[in-house]
């Protein structure tokens, strides 16, 4: 458990299987295309993709314990951001341990999302900040992060967070878009 005086940042859990499900339901609500992936939701170890909670979680326990089963290579540490007044979910996390050469390209080493009805209220900025109280306790000495370059409210996190930006990178999809990100480095 992290906290600040607003949010706390929980591991996922059973306990929280019918709040995470009512997030889920919200991104898919709102439609949105985060990176090219209908309704993705970031920071959430695939939340979106998994229609049975208990399978999600699986995943969740899986990506934080085998770096040779993750999708990352690395191991991911996923955290559900609770603001404390009212134990509602805000947002979601996910850390992961180190940067593969995927990762530098197109992911880094920190993603995550804030539901749609919770949004410019700073806890981005607030998960964000958490997180990488988290990173030092690893003992990481910087991480990478990178957002689309029309999504103008996450860069302005990262700046917040004391990232500097590092480059624009194209995302080649396989339909033959591209995709630019740009990415930032945050020194801890």
């Amino acid at each position: 458990m992290i906290e600040n005086k607003e949010l706390i940042l929980l591991r996922p859990s059973k306990d929280l299987e019918n709040q995470l499900m009512e997030y889920r339901q919200e991104f898919m609500q709102y439609n949105e295309k985060i990176k090219k992936d209908k309704n993705n939701i970031n920071g959430s170890c695939s939340l979106h993709r998994f229609d049975l909670f208990d399978e999600w979680l699986d995943r969740v326990n899986i990506c934080a314990t085998d770096e040779s089963l993750s999708p990352y290579k690395t191991i991911a540490s996923t955290f559900i951001a609770v603001r404390k007044s009212d134990n509602k979910i805000v947002g979601t996390i996910q850390l992961r341990h180190t940067l593969t050469k995927e990762l530098r390209d197109d992911g880094g080493n920190i993603g995550y999302a804030v539901r749609p009805s919770e949004r410019r209220k700073g806890y981005a900025t607030q998960m964000l900040y958490l997180v990488l109280e988290f990173c030092k306790e690893l003992g990481l000495d910087k991480v990478l992060l990178d957002c689309d370059e029309t999504n103008i409210a996450s860069e302005k996190t990262m700046i917040k967070c004391g990232g500097i930006f590092d480059r624009k990178q194209p995302i080649y999809h396989s339909n033959g878009e591209v995709e630019i990100v740009h990415q930032y480095w945050i020194y801890l």
